[in-house]
């Protein structure tokens, strides 16, 4: 089979461009830290299609957490009654994730954070290990975005700008 390389004389062995050491090698460069536990970062994670990605995450063996600045989430009110029923806390959590927890059965890691938020993407960084991102973050009204062009650019792209800047700027 002749190619480029067996023309220049250095013939390529496909072991060593497969998948699978790429793979590797990328996993080295970028994600440090306890390969085992599985962080998978997912900006957006409490809305529709982020909450969906997040469940199954959960059944895949990832532990998802999920970043949000609740722009498009509606929050609700559990009621945690304690042994003696006269004292009870009020936590306003957010009602997707809630439910989530419920379908999956464990606990969601989740901040309230605005991705164009540097700092506090870097602080999120800092505390866990992330292994990948699924970026959910966006804004994605059509009426909208066309009567406020800017204001989608900035922020869909400024999210994945961020991310990036965080992921090769640590």
């Amino acid at each position: 089979m002749a190619s480029a390389a067996a023309a220049s004389g250095k013939w390529i062995d496909r072991k060593d461009w497969s998948f699978d050491r790429t793979l590797s090698k990328i996993q080295n460069l970028f994600f440090k830290g306890n390969q085992t536990k599985r962080n998978v970062l997912v900006p957006g994670g409490a809305g529709y299609i982020g909450s969906h990605c997040v469940i199954e995450l959960v059944k895949a063996g990832y532990e998802p957490i999920v970043l949000d600045n609740e722009s498009n989430s509606s929050t609700g009110l559990i009621e945690n009654y304690s042994i003696d029923r006269w004292y009870y806390l009020k936590l306003y959590f957010l009602e997707c994730l809630k439910r989530v927890e419920q379908i999956t059965g464990s606990k969601i890691i989740s901040y309230k954070i605005d991705c164009l938020d540097l700092e506090s993407l870097r602080n999120i960084f800092k505390k866990h290990s992330i292994y990948a991102i699924l970026n959910c973050a966006a804004l994605k009204s059509v009426g909208e975005s066309v009567q406020k062009p800017v204001l989608y650019y900035k922020n869909n792209i400024g999210c994945l700008l961020n991310l990036l800047t965080v992921i090769f700027f640590k």
